[in-house]
């Protein structure tokens, strides 16, 4: 994340952190390999997000990313992966249910995105196929993990 000019506050947790409204066109995350839009909040818990976080075509939402150094983790809400070409690799449409888990691995440029155990598919092409596992969003494509 960029630097953020903001007030310290004492947070709920006793510690002191802030909470921080993104501008508009959001907050560049990692570089600008993404961007979040909503809130962002420090306290003893880290930094947290909550609202939408961009990745290459993928839009996620949750109440709590969690960012680390070097990757962000969630249990979202909903999401997808937009239909359609991006530096010549054409992605799926795909649609992501409530309570699916992701990890950004950020210097693998990789995005884990695994559906919950006894939780809903994710839904491709318009809810025609659904998948139940793990999928790795990268540059190089959308790609599901079997076994």
């Amino acid at each position: 994340m960029p630097p953020i000019k903001t007030k310290l506050s004492l947070q709920e947790d006793g510690s002191l952190g802030f909470n921080y409204n993104a501008p508009k066109e959001g907050l560049p995350v990692y570089g600008g390999k993404g961007r979040l839009y909503n809130k962002v909040q420090m306290s003893n818990r880290g930094i947290q997000g909550n609202g939408e976080l961009t990745y290459l075509v993928g839009k996620l939402q949750s109440e709590q990313f969690i960012f680390y150094q070097d990757s962000v983790v969630t249990s979202g809400k909903s999401g997808n992966i937009a239909q359609g070409p991006l530096n010549g690799v054409n992605y799926a449409n795909v649609a992501l249910l409530p309570g699916y888990e992701m990890k950004w691995v950020v210097k693998a440029d990789s995005m884990y995105i695994s559906t919950p155990r006894d939780g809903m598919a994710m839904k491709f092409y318009a809810g025609e196929y659904g998948f139940k596992g793990t999928t790795v969003l990268t540059p190089g494509g959308f790609m599901a993990t079997v076994g």
